[in-house]
């Protein structure tokens, strides 16, 4: 039987991943500490090294600073600059053209979700599975590469 783990449910704890650097590596931006919180684990239990910033300043600093980022996953609101803002002027830069991006939110409006898709983002509405995070994340990774 599969458990499905949720942002606002448990999540067991796993045992750490022994060698980080050989890990695909992912930028989370979130303000809020439990969703943070929250996923970050869901990231490790997907294999994945984290990096976390607290909103869409940062996300766009840390990103144009140059660096390992396989991957982006971020909340559209947020302190200093909201997602889309971060992710617009990401997307401007061809460096991170292809850079699979998740939107997570808990109001996406049919507007959010719209410009979202035309910047090849993936919207992921909370409360959210692991199941449906991991479906996420592989079509983000699949809207990129029709998109190049």
């Amino acid at each position: 039987m599969s458990e499905k783990y949720s942002l606002d449910a448990g999540i067991p704890v796993q045992k750490p991943i022994e060698n980080k650097e050989k890990l695909p590596k992912v930028l989370l931006a979130e303000d809020n500490e439990s969703v943070r919180v929250a996923t970050e684990m869901m990231l490790e239990m997907a294999g994945y090294e984290t990096e976390v910033v607290e909103n869409g300043k940062e996300l766009l600093d840390r990103v144009l600073s140059g660096g390992k980022i396989n991957f982006i996953v971020t909340d559209n609101e947020m302190p200093e600059m909201d997602g889309l803002e971060a992710i617009k002027l990401i997307r401007n830069d061809s460096r991170f053209a292809s850079t699979p991006i998740i939107m997570h939110s808990g109001s996406l409006t049919k507007d959010i979700i719209d410009h979202a898709t035309s910047l090849r983002v993936v919207c992921l509405g909370k409360p959210y599975s692991f199941d449906d995070f991991e479906e996420a994340l592989k079509r983000a990774k699949a809207l990129v590469l029709m998109g190049e």
